[in-house]
């Protein structure tokens, strides 16, 4: 399991430092395939201003989304698109579209402040890439990074694809209709926490996801212990079944041993038969050699007939081909004088056409030509009058571009004295109402620094809360050692429970099997004998006897005692005088216990020893005596003699019948222990419960605790966070009266120095009438060149119209002649061809009377021909009839041979059959019992091969068995392994879980940390942006006043920002209650009072100024100025505005020369001021 670790703890307070110090600067900015900008495009980022213009839909904005999307931006929405493949050149009617984009972002790092990762180069270069349908890559210096890893350089450095300082379009109205919480975010970019923002949040998933790891690991750690109670029951049961598989194994032994004596014996008696089909086979064959032999004879001369009769065949068929042909040769005669004829007569007519069209074309060529040479007459007198009128219009034209520059240079003139002295007025009244605003503000921050001062001195409330920590943290620890206790003494029960619970079902398992051996055995005794009440079921016999006693009195003993029975043992006294067993032999009687009926029968039966004994006893019998041995051997008196195996049926009823007594009395023991057994279970049981009970209890109080302590922790954070923001003002008031002051000395300064500089007021009055004077001026002009332009262009358009039909009339002529030279070549062609067509129809006139002839030749050839073939054919039937005879005979012989061939493939098959069975057969012998055939008696463990029983036997006992082992279940024979290995398991995941709880309190202390660092540096960007705002709303305004206020939340983390705005002469009121341009103006000093605060490698200001007027505009553009003197940051303007492309430092402007595709060009402003004032 991979466990959260403090190191993200770490790499969030790394960043936050970074954040405080200098930023890395952009330099360069490169697209290519991105949206309109097709071809690779840079755009150079130098300090100072750079404006960017040109005319609507030419993709100015395109290069904003370039360098958000460069950024990490995730947003298709953001980058107005759908979806993200749609920043990929799309194509147009004259380009193709491309698959791919790429933006590369150059950044000056020389004080290296980029994050760690990156921090080893003078010069980073970001890049981003997209392939249509794969999405996007992105690079640091050629080495692939994430998307995340990019956004964290951004936000270090104080920018970033939503950073206040990209201001795009539609963001100033966004700010204004935002919710308070939304613009927190311009304080948290003024704080410089972004990117700790970003950081923490990660850290609290990680805190959330190690939470979540605890409780898993609760989980498993309850799951290892019943697991490893489990596998302790299935290593008992694993113990069972390894036994019965023994018995398995031995009764499969003795059922393999059976099938591969039966395979031996199939397989040797199909040898046998094979053997005499091979003897007939070789007479068959001999007399089968004799036939072929004159087969082949007759066969040699058939292929001599045949080849004669075929050449004859032949000769007649070559001469019926040739009259064929011949008949074909006159059809086609035939057929080429009729083609000959409408050929002749088609030429004729193509002729006369061709004649036609001769007689048309020269007279469109002589039409053709008169009309050229007319309009030829008119064009040459008429273009001395069009050279005239160019010259007039062009110098009417020239007198209207002097006169508007003139008018231009005037205007511009008035333009800057106006703004100039408007400036200058607003700036005076801005100072005054900022003095009188400073002294206000100064009186109410000293009274709010006074009342937070009184609230730090007498609040204790964070020393109660650390009493209360200490204290449940002593209770959580109480808790634990007693769940602790609890758990193990469970463990002690569980163990006891199972204990019992396992001789609770041995015994239940050892009774069950008892009682279905008991069944099982009467079942057997029971069927074994159709007499009622055989004397057998009143004999008991001493165990190891039984075979002795069925040897002696065998199938006797089913015999019954009533004389209505059909067999029955009649009760006769004891012999009177019964001769003595030989020395050696002991009298079986003294084994058995049996009715008196069967004393005369067992007085003369003597048990001996082996077999050995009694053969040597056998000698000594007196008349009626015999000897038996414990094996179920039979000697008579008489000298008949039966061997162990002849008499099983009855041993094995006897021993059936011991067993079932010996059965009986074990269940009557097993009756009296039950009751012990069920004692003990109970009382295990009731352990058990009480145990789980306790440990429950435990585990709710250890809850319980830890609920109370998370509760004082939680308070003691609030406590100490409202007590740092109670610190935080009580400093920012502080530092807003030190503030104040030195402001109301500097403003009083510049006040004084204003209106000093102010001069005389300019007579703009006489410079408007001098302007008008010229504009009338201008207009005159304006109309005589646009009337000597308009006759112009229409006798240009008359001169041009003829040109255009003296072309015509050109390509006419020429495609007149031509038809008329196309045509007479067809003439000359046709007439050829009419002349080489009459000479082929003379030609073909003498053919008919050349072919009759040959075709009455023919004729006498071919009767010629079919007598001899058919002489030929009479032969070759003769020859074919005989070979026929002898082929008939061959045929039965094969026959017999083939019926002999295929009964031996049946035996040889048998035979390959036999060893193929052979084969599996020790194939699964080897698979099953690892053994070969001949050491399967020894696996089956008989001690003599008398006591097999037979195949049918032993088939039931395997499956008997086989049930047995079904009826266990799955078995783990891992069990005493898994055990082990899960007892291992649990000791680590105890120290894991132990080391989880400890990891997660520290993460949690750290996040607190950094909330506190994160909450005093927001207090502090709040204090400063608030003091930035008021300033430049009143600079922008030329009076009013502004703040900023904290809403919906005590905690800075989570209040949200909201803007009260009083323009000159109006009440205070809220940002949406105000005008669309005092809107976008308030939205402007808020985004520039942020950026002050913590200013960004880069500033965009996409067509800010739209809803501006021009006196704004001017405020504006002042305000850019001053503000890119004061830091490095470079700043990039879209506008459409005049005065603000006056006011820049460089120009870019961003033209279409192609429909669908953006080009850069460049103009550096105070370059081209240089070049004008040297010139």
């Amino acid at each position: 399991m991979r466990w959260v670790t403090l190191e993200k703890q770490q790499s969030v307070k790394a960043g936050l430092k970074a954040s405080k110090g200098p930023i890395v600067q952009l330099t360069k900015l490169r697209l290519s395939g991105f949206k309109s900008f097709v071809e690779p495009t840079e755009l150079v980022l130098e300090p100072g201003l750079t404006g960017i213009v040109g005319p609507n839909g030419c993709g100015k904005s395109n290069i904003v989304d370039a360098l958000k999307w460069v950024m990490g931006e995730t947003s298709a929405k953001q980058l107005r698109g759908g979806e993200m493949d749609d920043v990929i050149f799309n194509g147009t009617q004259a380009r193709p579209a491309r698959n791919f984009a790429e933006v590369v972002l150059h950044l000056d790092n020389q004080l290296r402040k980029a994050p760690a990762n990156f921090n080893d180069a003078d010069a980073l270069e970001v890049s981003r890439r997209i392939d249509r349908g794969e999405g996007s890559t992105y690079k640091v210096n050629a080495r692939d990074v994430r998307q995340r890893d990019v956004q964290t350089i951004f936000a270090d450095a104080s920018t970033g694809a939503h950073s206040t300082a990209i201001v795009s379009q539609g963001r100033v109205g966004h700010l204004v209709n935002a919710k308070p919480t939304e613009r927190r975010a311009l304080l948290e970019e003024a704080a410089g926490i972004v990117g700790l923002h970003a950081r923490r949040h990660e850290a609290e998933l990680r805190l959330n996801a190690a939470e979540n790891n605890i409780k898993r690991s609760e989980d498993i750690l309850r799951q290892l212990n019943e697991q490893l109670v489990s596998l302790k029951k299935q290593a008992k049961q694993a113990a069972a079944y390894k036994s019965l598989a023994d018995r398995f194994r031995q009764t499969e032994a003795l059922f393999f041993h059976h099938q591969w004596v039966d395979v031996n014996a199939r397989v040797s008696s199909a040898q046998t038969r094979k053997g005499e089909i091979d003897g007939e086979l070789t007479g068959l064959e001999t007399e089968l050699t004799a036939i072929n032999a004159q087969q082949a004879e007759l066969a040699g001369n058939i292929p001599a007939l045949r080849q004669k009769e075929a050449e004859r065949a032949a000769a007649l068929q070559r001469l019926k081909l040739a009259e064929h042909e011949l008949t074909g040769e006159e059809s086609r005669l035939a057929a080429a004088q009729m083609a000959l004829e409408q050929r002749i007569s088609q030429i004729q007519n193509d002729l006369e056409r061709e004649k036609q069209l001769a007689e048309d074309a020269r007279k469109n060529i002589d039409t053709v030509s008169a009309e050229q040479k007319e309009i030829s007459e008119i064009q040459n007198s008429q273009q001395e009058i069009v050279a005239n009128l160019l010259t007039e219009f062009q110098s009417r034209e020239s007198a209207q571009k002097s006169a508007e520059a003139e008018l231009q240079n005037l205007s511009d003139t008035i333009g800057r004295e106006e703004t100039r002295w408007s400036a200058l007025e607003e700036r005076k009244n801005q100072l005054q109402s900022r003095l009188t605003k400073l002294a206000d503000d100064l009186t109410k921050s000293t009274a709010q620094r006074d009342e937070w001062k009184t609230k730090l001195d007498a609040d204790n409330s964070l020393q109660l809360c650390l009493q209360a920590v200490v204290f449940n943290e002593a209770e959580v620890s109480n808790a634990k050692t007693k769940l602790a206790e609890a758990e193990q003494n469970l463990q002690t029960a569980q163990s006891a429970h199972d204990d019992a619970q396992k001789q609770s079902q041995e015994f239940n398992a050892n009774k069950a099997k008892l009682r279905a051996e008991a069944d099982g055995l009467r079942a057997i005794l029971s069927s074994e004998s159709d007499i009622v009440d055989p004397i057998m079921d009143q004999v008991r016999v001493n165990s190891g006897f039984e075979a002795a006693l069925s040897a002696a009195l065998g199938d006797d003993l089913f015999a019954g005692l009533q004389d209505s029975a059909d067999r029955f043992w009649r009760g006769l006294p004891p012999f009177a005088s019964a001769p003595e067993l030989p020395h050696g032999a002991t009298p079986l009687n003294q084994m058995v216990e049996a009715p008196k009926e069967l004393t005369r029968a067992l007085s003369l039966v003597g048990v001996v020893e082996n077999f050995e004994s009694g053969q040597l006893l056998q000698n000594y019998l007196s008349i009626g005596q015999c000897l038996v041995s414990k094996n179920g051997d039979l000697w008579r008196f008489d000298g008949y003699t039966a061997k162990a195996q002849a008499s099983q049926k009855t041993a094995t009823h006897l021993r059936h019948k011991n067993r079932l007594e010996e059965v009986s009395k074990e269940l009557e023991n097993l009756n009296a222990e039950e009751t012990r057994i069920a004692q003990l279970s109970f009382t295990a049981q009731q352990n058990l419960t009480e145990a789980k009970e306790r440990q429950q209890t435990s585990r709710t109080a250890l809850d319980t605790a830890y609920n109370e302590l998370q509760a004082a922790r939680g308070k003691q954070s609030d406590e100490t966070q409202r007590i740092a923001v109670t610190q935080a003002q009580y400093e920012s008031a502080q530092q807003n009266c030190d503030r104040l002051t030195a402001e109301q000395t500097e403003t009083q300064g510049n006040f004084d120095t204003l209106i000093a500089e102010m001069g005389e007021k300019p007579d703009f009055d006489a410079m408007r009438a001098d302007q008008s004077q010229k504009r009338l001026s201008v207009e005159e002009l304006r109309n005589q060149a646009f009337q000597a332009r308009a006759t112009y262009e229409q006798s240009s358009n008359e001169s041009k119209q003829r040109e255009t039909r003296l072309q015509q009339l050109d390509n006419q002529l020429r495609d007149w002649q031509k038809r008329l030279t196309e045509v007479e070549s067809r003439q000359a062609m046709l007439g050829e061809r009419q002349e080489t067509a009459i000479a082929e129809q003379q030609e073909l006139a003498g053919k008919p009377a050349e072919f009759a002839a040959q075709r009455e030749q023919l004729l006498i050839q071919i009767t010629a021909a079919e007598e001899s073939r058919n002489e030929a054919a009479d032969i070759l039937s003769q020859a074919e009839t005989k070979l026929s005879e002898v082929d008939k005979s061959g045929r039965a012989l094969q026959n017999s041979i083939g019926a002999l061939r295929e009964e031996r493939v049946k035996h040889q098959t048998a035979i390959e059959l036999g060893d193929t069975e052979q084969q599996k057969l020790r194939y699964d012998i080897q698979e099953r019992l690892e053994a070969s055939p001949e050491q399967l008696l020894d696996i089956a463990a008989l001690k003599d091969p008398a006591d097999m029983p037979d195949f049918t036997a032993t088939q039931n006992k395997l499956e008997r068995l086989r049930r047995e082992r079904d009826n266990m279940g799955p078995v783990n024979l891992r069990a005493d392994i898994e055990a082990t290995e899960v007892e291992e398991k649990l000791t680590k995941q105890q120290s894991e879980h132990d080391e989880l709880i400890a990891a997660t309190l520290k993460l949690r202390q750290g996040i607190n940390e950094l909330n506190k660092e994160g909450r005093e540096r927001l207090t502090e960007a709040f204090v400063k942006v608030n003091e930035n705002f008021s300033r430049l709303f009143t600079r922008l305004f030329g009076g009013g006043k502004a703040y900023l206020e904290w809403t919906e939340h005590e905690d800075p983390l989570e209040a949200g920002l909201e803007i009260f705005a009083s323009p000159p002469g109006k009440k205070l009121q809220a940002l949406s209650l105000l005008s669309g341009g005092e809107r976008a103006l308030t939205a402007i000093a808020l985004l520039f009072a942020v950026f002050e605060c913590n200013p960004a490698p880069i500033c965009v200001l996409d067509e800010v100024d739209a809803p501006l007027d021009e006196s704004n505009v001017d405020r504006y553009c002042t305000m850019l100025e001053e503000m890119a003197k004061r830091n490095d940051t470079r700043y990039v303007v879209i506008t459409h505005h005049r005065m603000t492309m006056a006011r820049m430092h460089r120009l870019f402007g961003v033209t279409m020369g192609e429909p669908g595709v953006s080009q850069l060009v460049s103009v550096d402003l105070h370059t081209a001021e240089k070049m004008r004032a040297t010139a």
